[in-house]
């Protein structure tokens, strides 16, 4: 596997898409910042350390698709995977190499963002770590979510041979997976009861109204499994990490563990099995 990814590193600085992303992750640290610091100029209000340092988390899975679709769906088209496979690599190397350079390329990504974050961000809005062990989870808490994510993608480029398919089929994966956390969460932000109000009718007489149960609020196993998904989904996890959780959440690090092996041990079992020809 140290020869595929000695072939493949110097391959990963020519593709454009990793150099766009790397740019994107780049541009997007530079404007948040600058919203920062016009915010506290104009507002005097103090600096936003989430919106700096875990900016990159939304960004990261969109990328990590798309890269990964590309990346691999030239190697497809190419012929390059049917070839290594001739000259005697394993199926399993080559799974794995491929893998290990997408999650190389979407922390390389993530990496730039937080490079001018921080570059500008700590002299521009005199960024004040008074929780160190936070943000240091959080890091690496979202570097685990990012592996998780480039283990799916990966599972899906490896698996679907058509490059304009995989991407498709990644990027609607990555929009579904913060579709449905922004349903998830919205449906856990629920209040559980209607507070009591009151209101005057037409004739003028105060009406009040008691506060009531609120049908929306997800209760019993449902809430369970909301909760639980929550944790695990990492379209969730993208959310989470956004507003600097702390080392309480130690699951979700190893939910991303879990999603990773899981994806990487079936994809190498199913990529043994794929016909090539």
């Amino acid at each position: 596997m140290i020869r595929l990814l000695s072939a493949g590193f110097p391959r990963l600085k020519k593709e454009k898409i990793f150099w766009i992303g790397v740019g994107f992750m780049a541009i997007a640290a530079f404007f948040i910042v600058r919203s920062e610091h016009q915010m506290m100029l104009h507002y005097e209000t103090e600096p936003s350390i989430e919106n700096v340092v875990t900016g990159y988390c939304q960004f990261a899975g969109i990328f990590a698709a798309a890269f990964s679709s590309l990346f691999l769906g030239t190697e497809y088209s190419d012929g390059t995977i049917r070839n290594k496979l001739i000259i005697g690599h394993k199926r399993s190397a080559v799974y794995c190499s491929s893998l290990i350079l997408n999650i190389t390329a979407a922390l390389l990504m993530c990496a730039a963002y937080l490079l001018v974050a921080l570059g500008l961000g700590i002299p521009l809005l005199k960024l004040s770590f008074e929780e160190p062990l936070r943000i240091a989870f959080t890091l690496f808490g979202s570097a685990l979510m990012t592996v998780a994510c480039c283990a799916i993608f990966t599972f899906i480029s490896l698996l679907c041979r058509n490059k304009a398919a995989s991407t498709a089929l990644n990027l609607l994966t990555a929009f579904f997976l913060l579709i449905a956390a922004s349903y998830i969460v919205m449906s856990l932000e629920q209040p559980e009861f209607w507070e009591a109000y009151s209101f005057s009718d037409e004739s003028g007489e105060l009406v009040e109204m008691p506060a009531e149960p609120n049908p929306s609020y997800p209760r019993g196993l449902k809430r369970d499994i909301l909760e639980f998904l929550n944790d695990f989904l990492p379209g969730n996890q993208t959310f989470r990490y956004l507003a600097l959780p702390g080392p309480e959440d130690w699951i979700m690090p190893v939910y991303a563990c879990v999603t990773a092996a899981a994806f990487t041990g079936g994809g190498i079992l199913l990529f043994k099995r794929k016909d090539l020809k």
